[in-house]
Parts: structure tokens; sequence; C-alpha cells
């Protein structure tokens, strides 16, 4: 759909460091506001300020008015004649954001372990034993 915001597209070209944040910026943005009607509410200039603290500044009024769009976007595929929502949205959010929390818990325990890993790893040494054999010891 023409202006649609789609999350494959968030990290672009960015390094690998900037793509992790990127993800951890979206996990974050699904923990608070998976319900598109939340997302409308805030409005873009508050969900503007959310995404460049939670972005570290990568994503901005144009993110956030795509994301609004695509808010609106939803609210008008899954409405019903009678104007009411096709789906319960807030209970949706509620699922949504409990993974968002569980994926961002396991990334932050993945994160210190790697760096607990690198410093307390010590640098791989030849056992004394192998430098006894003539092909090992040159």
């Amino acid at each position: 759909m023409p202006g649609s915001m789609r999350w494959s597209s968030c990290s672009g070209r960015a390094g690998t460091r900037t793509r992790v944040q990127l993800r951890i910026a979206a996990l974050e943005f699904l923990a608070h506001y998976a319900d598109p009607h939340a997302v409308i509410r805030l409005g873009q200039a508050r969900l503007t300020r959310f995404l460049i603290a939670r972005s570290r500044g990568a994503w901005r009024d144009d993110h956030a008015a795509g994301l609004i769009t695509a808010a609106r976007e939803t609210l008008a595929l899954w409405g019903t004649s009678d104007g009411s929502d096709g789906m319960d949205f807030a209970e949706l959010a509620e699922d949504i954001a409990h993974e968002a929390e569980q994926a961002l818990f396991l990334t932050r325990q993945i994160k210190q372990i790697d760096g607990e890993s690198r410093t307390s790893t010590p640098t791989p040494t030849r056992p004394a034993s192998l430098s006894l054999l003539p092909e090992w010891g040159r």
C-alpha cells in the first residue's frame, strides 16, 4: 500500500550496531504502542520524540508519520460497517507487548552474556605438552 510503514525496511543500509539499535527501538515501540488506537492518540509530535529517543535519532518525523498512516490503514482494514473494530486491538496489543518485552529481555540477556564472555575468556595458548612434540614446537 502506498504510504504504509513496513518494519522490514526499518534498518535500511545502516551498520550492524545501528540495525540492532533500530530493531530494539521497533520492539520498544511494539511493547508500548501495538494498538493502532494508541498510536493515533499519541500523535505525531509525541511519537516522533519517542522514536528519536529509542532509535538514537535515526527515526524522526517521517517514521512517525508512516506509523500513524499504518495505524489508520489498519483501523480502516479491520473496521466493520457499523463503525466498530472488527478485532479487539487492546487484547492483541497486550499479546504483542508481552512478546516484545520477552524479546527485549532476551536481547539484554544475550548482550550481557556476550559482554561477560568477552571479558572473561582467556587468550587461548598452546598447551605445553604440544610444545614438546617436534612438529608442534616450532
